[in-house]
């Protein structure tokens, strides 16, 4: 979800909790107009035309600050791109930046979580990010390696933990909906007038422009306003509703690039920049299959067939004896030996041997290979699949990196932290006194796992 609000409705949502794996998704194009070049979105019937923008997108109003936070080598009042020879290089990618996530359910978490790395601080309500009790899988997957604060926005006591998060912070990242950031002092206005050398990163579901900023988004929606019920349905099938959260991952993955391309142009120039990332772009950008050719036509391309088993007989699924393969022949030699093949009399173990002589890539469609997975110790060893406790469940288990920085190890020793577990270290870091911290426990401002929760109006 993208533009949620910490008090609003609870949308769709989909991840991988621990020892669950999410489906996979069929290839996809789209029936809009112009897939690549131009759209045609129905318009909402409150108005506001639907028009598709970056992906991604920098802020329109820059502010030029003294120098960012934590960056070797500087040069007078702006950061400088070299870092010395002599000066020791980062344990982790990004060690040394700050990230405070302000964000809940899947797309606004998910984008902290993929800056490896940084030091960041997950901020949920005193009584818990709203996914918690819904989709605790989501929540899982979305906050391991970050530390957790639960904070009252809502209240005075609150807003002055947040400043002094935000005055800590090198980025502030969130998915609240432009109606509710202010209110929250998250808006971009509020965020500068504490610290102007933060990179504001916020992930909406139409994005900032236009008419429909505060308007809520979920994945679904945006995957029907794309045509992926249509096209993963199968040519000829009536509309199927897929699994949930593929454009919340792809939205939560453009924000964190964006950020990471804001935090660089930081450091070069000392400029502090915001960037936007919505369900919308993501859903056009994912979609561009084709384009309209001279004649305004939507020029051809591959679609699910009728039997949802593949994009034609050298690129989908074939029935075995015992089971399914997956196949992909991209040249005439392959496709010569598939069609050779007599799936149905063949085991996928004799396929796949058939197969790997005629050098085709293929592979079995595995169904409940996930449990062999997390229980591999050889996976454990290699750190692909990471192990950790959890304070309210115990051991976790879960895939390792999303990808590999060489020698650089990634944060992948924390679990998700239960709500408010690291409250008082992150108040006694922010130069909270202990006297001030009590207070704000009385009052109900913060909560943790092992602190008194005041009842609040």
């Amino acid at each position: 979800m993208a533009g949620g609000d910490p008090r609003g409705r609870r949308g769709g949502r989909a991840d991988q909790p621990a020892r669950v794996a999410a489906r996979r998704r069929g290839r996809s194009g789209q029936r809009l107009r112009g897939r690549g070049l131009r759209s045609r979105t129905r318009p909402h019937p409150a108005g506001g035309p639907a028009v598709p923008h970056a992906a991604t997108g920098r802020g329109a109003r820059p502010r030029a600050v003294a120098g960012p936070a934590h960056c070797r080598g500087t040069r007078g009042n702006r950061c400088s791109a070299e870092v010395p020879p002599s000066a020791p290089g980062p344990r982790r990618p990004l060690e040394g930046i700050r990230v405070v996530d302000f964000g809940a359910y899947l797309a606004g978490p998910l984008a902290p979580l993929l800056l490896a790395g940084a030091e960041v601080i997950k901020v949920e309500p005193v009584r818990g990010d709203p996914v918690r009790g819904w989709r605790d899988g989501f929540y899982v997957a979305c906050n391991r390696g970050k530390r957790g604060l639960a904070l009252d926005l809502h209240s005075p006591e609150g807003a002055r933990v947040r400043d002094r998060l935000l005055a800590w912070a090198d980025v502030a990242h969130h998915n609240i909906r432009a109606g509710a950031a202010p209110r929250l002092g998250l808006d971009e206005a509020s965020v500068r007038a504490v610290n102007p050398r933060v990179v504001f990163s916020h992930g909406t579901a139409y994005g900032p422009l236009g008419e429909r900023p505060n308007w809520p988004g979920y994945d679904s929606v945006f995957q029907a306003m794309a045509g992926w019920n249509i096209e993963n349905a199968g040519e000829g099938n009536p509309p199927l509703f897929n699994h949930l959260g593929t454009l919340d991952i792809l939205t939560a993955a453009g924000s964190a690039v964006a950020t990471l391309l804001a935090l660089y142009h930081r450091r070069r120039t000392g400029v502090a920049s915001s960037t936007a990332a919505s369900l919308l772009n993501t859903a056009t950008f994912t979609s561009n299959e084709t384009f309209l050719d001279e004649s305004g036509a939507v020029a051809p391309c591959p679609r699910l067939d009728g039997d949802q088993a593949g994009l034609g007989p050298d690129y989908g699924i074939r029935p075995a004896a015992d089971g399914w393969v997956a196949v992909v022949a991209p040249d005439e030699e392959r496709f010569s030996a598939v069609r050779a093949i007599d799936f149905p009399s063949l085991t996928t173990t004799e396929a796949l041997a058939r197969l790997d002589a005629a050098r085709v890539p293929a592979e079995r469609v595995r169904e409940f290979h996930w449990f062999s997975v997390w229980d591999d110790e050889e996976n454990l060893r290699t750190r692909q699949v990471v192990s950790y406790p959890q304070r309210e469940w115990g051991e976790l288990r879960q895939f390792g990196a999303y990808w590999d920085s060489g020698d650089l190890p990634l944060r992948l020793d924390r679990a998700c932290p239960a709500v408010g577990e690291h409250t008082t270290e992150i108040l006694a870091e922010l130069s909270f006194p202990p006297g001030d911290v009590a207070a704000l426990l009385r009052c109900g401002a913060v909560a943790g796992p092992e602190l008194p929760v005041t009842e609040t109006s």
